[in-house]
């Protein structure tokens, strides 16, 4: 995949847009699998697993999480972090299999918490970012089905907030896939559907991806990405740039490690050293 957000990344299909941007079965810790024989206090369970989330110990907090999920299955916020984490987690994950593992487990938790609260601006959030994951393993109907699906989640959550770099990021690769189809696919689309989704263009992903930077300016992941949208759109002085901005902010999640080395990549590729005699 090209990049991810955060909860939500692109990918290759048409619709594979979140990032975004998150299976195995992980050991939990020594100290997690103690504590599993032990009875557990829900609300301590909760404010320990929100304190290792924000940590990054993303594994920690999910079997938490989980945890409290066996307890008490329609725990609202516990639906939608476990959502949130198998999301980050099959992300970062190398593995193709167990990627879609995890966003198999995070679209189940996701439209549980969506059941439940229809109106939950997290739940369309993890919902519509687990969608767009999964359509990478689906066939050309499902890809499609998707992508007009992804366009009423961003447009309900941007209208509940409009402040949310990561919606106008995942708005921002909605535009850019849809927008790029190939002739095929929206062939395809045509007969399956009537067509793709009304209102994508390549400048309305430009716009999202600039919101999103002002928005959240210390995440290297929207300007990598940024940077993309230029190189895909044969302005690579542009793309350059963005990538250089991008390994020049300091990294501060796991992916944003991922997402320097990326833009180090294409930024070489773009401007390669010169040969010496």
């Amino acid at each position: 995949m090209d990049a991810h957000p955060h909860p939500i990344s692109a990918g290759r299909s048409i619709v594979v847009i979140l990032l975004a941007l998150c299976g195995l079965v992980f050991a939990p810790p020594q100290s997690l699998a103690l504590a599993l024989e032990a009875p557990v206090d829900v609300p301590q369970a909760l404010r320990s697993a929100a304190e290792s989330k924000s940590r990054y110990a993303d594994r920690d907090a999910l079997e938490l999480y989980e945890q409290i999920l066996r307890l008490q299955p329609g725990q609202p916020e516990a639906l939608w972090n476990a959502a949130y984490l198998h999301l980050r987690l099959g992300w970062l994950n190398p593995d193709r299999a167990a990627r879609q593992s995890h966003y198999e487990a995070a679209y189940g938790y996701a439209a549980q918490a969506y059941r439940r609260s229809p109106d939950s601006y997290d739940a369309h959030l993890v919902l519509g970012a687990a969608k767009a994951k999964l359509a990478e393993y689906r066939g050309n109907a499902e890809q499609v089905r998707t992508a007009r699906e992804l366009k009423e989640h961003a447009q309900f959550l941007l209208k509940r907030r409009a402040d949310n770099p990561d919606v106008w990021y995942l708005f921002a690769w909605w535009h850019f896939k849809v927008s790029r189809a190939t002739a095929a696919e929206r062939f395809f689309a045509a007969l399956l559907f009537g067509g793709l989704p009304d209102g994508a263009s390549t400048e309305a992903a430009f716009e999202c991806l600039r919101t999103a930077i002002a928005l959240r300016p210390d995440y290297c992941a929207y300007r990598h990405d940024l940077g993309l949208f230029y190189e895909r759109t044969g302005n690579p002085e542009s793309a350059a740039d963005m990538y250089r901005q991008a390994i020049g902010v300091p990294p501060r999640t796991p992916e944003d490690s991922i997402y320097i080395e990326r833009a180090r990549s294409r930024l070489m590729r773009l401007n390669p050293p010169p040969v010496r005699n």
